[in-house]
């Protein structure tokens, strides 16, 4: 569960960044309301929604969606989240699973933490390339 869940957020995440090899905020352009959109919301209960959902998100909307979810936290909190959610999924399946399968799955964990980072990252660079 804590496994699957981190990466079902870490996915929404690359899809929102551009990291996933098709267009940049897919799943916000579907009409799907991702996490980093949550605590978008959450932060701040005017944060405009019908603007970037289920719209098509055009390079000026979306450097303009990136720097409302990274001013309000959102970015970081859903980065956060996942980590919690893998912690969570190394100490379940460090007692659950043979020593050897774990040794093979502890690297994904840690590479996906690595990935992240590198990611939100990029995204901080867009946003200071664009003020």
């Amino acid at each position: 569960f804590n496994l699957g869940t981190a990466l079902g957020i870490y996915e929404e995440i690359r899809d929102l960044l551009g990291h996933h090899g098709r267009r940049r905020a897919t799943e916000i352009e579907a009409g799907r309301c991702i996490v980093p959109i949550y605590y978008a919301i959450k932060s701040n209960p005017n944060f405009p929604l019908e603007k970037y959902l289920s719209k098509t998100i055009d390079d000026n909307l979306y450097i303009e969606l990136i720097s409302s979810l990274y001013q309000y936290g959102a970015l970081q909190k859903s980065e956060a989240l996942v980590k919690s959610y893998l912690e969570k999924a190394d100490e379940y399946l460090k007692k659950a699973v043979y020593s050897s399968c774990y040794k093979k799955l502890f690297p994904l964990i840690s590479n996906i933490i690595e990935s992240m980072d590198k990611i939100i990252c990029e995204a901080q660079k867009i946003i200071k390339r664009h003020k």
